[in-house]
């Protein structure tokens, strides 16, 4: 006698290696839906993610799966040395983490880009203070040096932590 009972279809299983491959959002959308609860989105993953997408949509997805991941400073350099994720990516890592500061590294690395004052306006935004040091004055005077840049080199002090 036959079986009149079919047999289960299976359901396709994403792996880590899978989410870490997509580089835009789309590509992460299908391996983020089929992903078992094993397979959590990691500082690891976002950090490849970081580095390879083409597409800011990208954290937002992953953001969307797990709500307290933690946001790293080497993961907001990591952004901001990747000028093709632009500062709707950083916004978002910032806005994840109202707490995070804003490190020596991350500043000079900002000023260095070929978006520095867009990206200078939204530490300003966010709030972020630091203290100054020696280097990050001698960096902000390279890079806005000529006389048309003074508010933006004013505005970049407005990142300085006083001593209260």
């Amino acid at each position: 006698m036959s079986s009149q009972f079919a047999e289960p279809k299976r359901r396709a299983r994403s792996t880590e290696a899978m989410i870490k491959a997509a580089t835009t959002a789309s590509d992460l959308k299908t391996p983020l839906k089929h992903a078992p609860p094993e397979v959590s989105v990691t500082t690891d993953i976002l950090e490849v993610v970081i580095s390879d997408s083409k597409d800011d949509k990208v954290l937002e997805l992953l953001f969307n799966r797990v709500k307290d991941l933690h946001v790293s400073p080497s993961l907001v350099l990591k952004a901001i040395e990747r000028p093709r994720l632009k500062l709707y990516a950083i916004s978002t890592l910032l806005e994840r983490d109202p707490d995070l500061i804003i490190t020596e590294e991350m500043l000079i690395t900002a000023l260095k880009t070929y978006y520095s004052q867009e990206l200078i306006e939204l530490f300003v935004r966010h709030k972020k203070k630091l203290r100054f040091t020696e280097k990050i004055r001698a960096a902000i005077d390279q890079c806005f040096s000529n006389t048309s840049q003074k508010k933006m080199k004013e505005l970049c002090y407005e990142l300085e932590k006083k001593d209260s």
